[in-house]
């Protein structure tokens, strides 16, 4: 019983963290391609937001 708790536990923390990982790269991806826009123009911004 603690086995299969702890081991659940364990899964739940490491899909946290991977989550929180994929959602960070995502996130410095979208501002780098911000930045980028930002840099060609401030038109095309707005027409990212």
């Amino acid at each position: 019983m603690r086995q299969t708790e702890l081991s659940n536990n364990t899964m739940t923390v490491s899909y946290t963290v991977n989550s929180l990982t994929v959602y960070t790269s995502w996130h410095e991806q979208m501002q780098v391609k911000r930045s980028k826009c930002r840099q060609q123009s401030q038109t095309q911004e707005f027409a990212v937001l």
